[in-house]
């Protein structure tokens, strides 16, 4: 037969003579704990309705377009080239030569092609191509245009611009224009024996790379004016060699204080470099 403890007979007896106490807690506990909850709600609705309008905007913030993608798109897409002024040259009886200083003022933008042609009145030259490095600056000429008529005026038209954003995926040989020094650089005028004006020079490749080809142009000034322009193209231009070239003028050259000589290779275009210890044609 089952028998209680005393102690057990205690706390029954207590709990039995307590009972009314006990009751009249859990009322006072459940009352307090109801008026808690509605305290706690009746003060968040009163706390919600006056906080209303900066709830809403704080939710029309959250939802409001902060980025000005116009803005942004204009920022981030790349600058056109800055130009100099065109110059016209006469290059014998109905031709002209034309040169413009173009830069691509942007940092992290190359220009891996672009299409440019020289337009007046209603004539406009040949097609030709090139490409620009990063804040790289160059002379875009053009040799003997035919013209019916005296260039006036002119203007330049690019097209098919291949613009190529630079990321450290995106590799570029460190190449600059002084590692094609020239040297011995000799103006000679015409003579009896041969009525042309030449210019005589020698360039080395100073790099560790050999390229199929590339083009040297030839600027000659009077003072700040542009008296003379032509080009000449190096072939199988191997590294650390050492070329002499020679080219003429048709038009008589004025007084000249000033000649640069500079050099051209596209090193963006993969296929321009010789592969090492390469002869042949170019791919």
């Amino acid at each position: 037969m089952f028998k209680l403890s005393k102690r057990q007979i205690e706390i029954s007896y207590w709990f039995v003579t307590h009972k009314a106490q006990l009751k009249k807690i859990l009322i006072i506990f459940l009352i307090i704990l109801n008026i808690g909850i509605w305290g706690y709600g009746i003060y968040n609705w009163i706390f919600y309705f006056l906080t209303t309008k900066d709830h809403e905007f704080l939710i029309k913030e959250l939802i409001q377009e902060k980025i000005n993608w116009s803005e942004y798109q204009l920022k981030a897409r790349p600058q056109n080239l800055a130009l100099s002024e065109i110059t016209v040259l006469p290059s014998g009886k109905g031709y002209y030569d034309f040169v413009v200083e173009a830069e691509n003022p942007n940092p992290k933008w190359a220009i891996l092609n672009v299409n440019y042609r020289f337009k007046w009145s209603n004539h406009q030259s040949r097609i030709q191509k090139s490409s620009f490095l990063p804040q790289e600056k160059k002379f875009l000429i053009t040799l003997r245009a035919s013209s019916s008529i005296l260039p006036r005026n002119p203007q330049i038209e690019f097209s098919n611009i291949q613009w190529r954003r630079i990321t450290p995926h995106f590799k570029i040989p460190k190449i600059d224009k002084s590692e094609f020094p020239t040297k011995n650089v000799q103006f000679l005028r015409r003579s009896e024996i041969l009525n042309l004006d030449r210019i005589r020079f020698e360039v080395t490749n100073q790099t560790v790379y050999s390229f199929w080809e590339m083009a040297l142009k030839i600027i000659l000034y009077q003072g700040r004016k542009i008296v003379g322009i032509n080009q000449i193209t190096a072939n199988q231009f191997f590294s650390k060699e050492t070329r002499l070239l020679e080219t003429s003028w048709i038009e008589p050259i004025p007084l000249i204080t000033k000649i640069i000589i500079e050099p051209e290779v596209d090193i963006l275009d993969p296929n321009i470099f010789i592969p090492p210890k390469g002869r042949g044609e170019p791919k």
